[in-house]
């Protein structure tokens, strides 16, 4: 006769449920996949190498020179030119990147401070003097000892690229004709700046060249490069090979332009 199997004890009321979280995880190995990567390699981050990587909250190097040079040069310092603004769309788009991570509470100039606080609204303006200390600023902690103008003249192009291949700027780049898209710039540069117009003084096949007016001093060779990468950007997702945006100053007013592409 089998023996019967004695009844199972009820479960004690009194005893503490199971941790789900005491229960030991096994360890990961060098086979086990990663959970998450913060910068995930890209095709970009390969072919501009020179741009340094990514960090978070750059600290404020002892001297921003970048900026101090550059406001040393304005009659009143960030309230100069009040006349002179970009879109706040332009502004916005900058402060977006990853690499403009600046500190807070950290001695940037109250205006700069407040720009980085609370990015402008695509319809707002803000004053061309402040977006080209913001560019300073960002030289001075990101790229000035790692890379130095190459380093920034490759991001900003880089950067450029990604903007004009997104929805924003598709009508505008949709001439797929580097000439017709610099005629758009010229007749839409309304749109992204008052008080620093913006000229086409001559062209040829393949070459053009344009001049940018504004206010005495308001735009750097720092800002001034970063515009010309921003043209040279344009060109290429126009269809434009191997272009080359070269910019000069004639004076204290006015920059030229020399454009030329394949």
């Amino acid at each position: 006769m089998p023996r019967k199997r004695p009844p199972s004890k009820p479960a004690d009321p009194r005893a503490a449920p199971r941790d789900p979280a005491a229960v030991k995880r096994r360890p990961a190995t060098e086979n086990s996949p990663p959970t998450s990567s913060a910068h995930p390699p890209t095709g970009a981050s390969t072919r501009y190498s020179v741009i340094p990587p990514a960090v978070t909250a750059s600290p404020l190097p002892a001297t921003l020179l970048s900026l101090e040079r550059y406001l040393a040069i304005l009659p009143d310092a960030l309230a100069s030119f009040p006349e002179a603004k970009v879109s706040g769309a332009i502004v916005r788009a900058f402060l977006a990147d990853p690499r403009v991570e600046l500190p807070l509470d950290a001695g940037l100039p109250a205006a700069i401070e407040q720009l980085v606080r609370a990015p402008p609204a695509d319809d707002d303006w803000v004053p061309v003097v402040h977006f080209c200390a913001l560019q300073a600023i960002v030289y001075d902690c990101v790229f000035a000892g790692r890379g130095g103008m190459v380093a920034f003249e490759a991001w900003t192009f880089e950067r450029n690229l990604r903007l004009l291949r997104g929805p924003q700027y598709a009508e505008l780049v949709a001439v797929q004709n580097p000439e017709l898209l610099l005629m758009a710039y010229h007749a839409r540069w309304s749109a992204f700046y008052r008080g620093c117009p913006l000229e086409v003084m001559e062209g040829g096949k393949s070459s053009l060249v344009l001049r940018l007016s504004y206010p005495p001093h308001s735009w750097p060779n720092l800002s001034r490069l970063a515009l010309a990468e921003a043209f040279r950007a344009g060109l290429l997702v126009a269809g434009g090979k191997a272009p080359k945006v070269t910019a000069k100053e004639l004076s204290s007013r006015v920059a030229r332009f020399d454009v030329a592409w394949l």
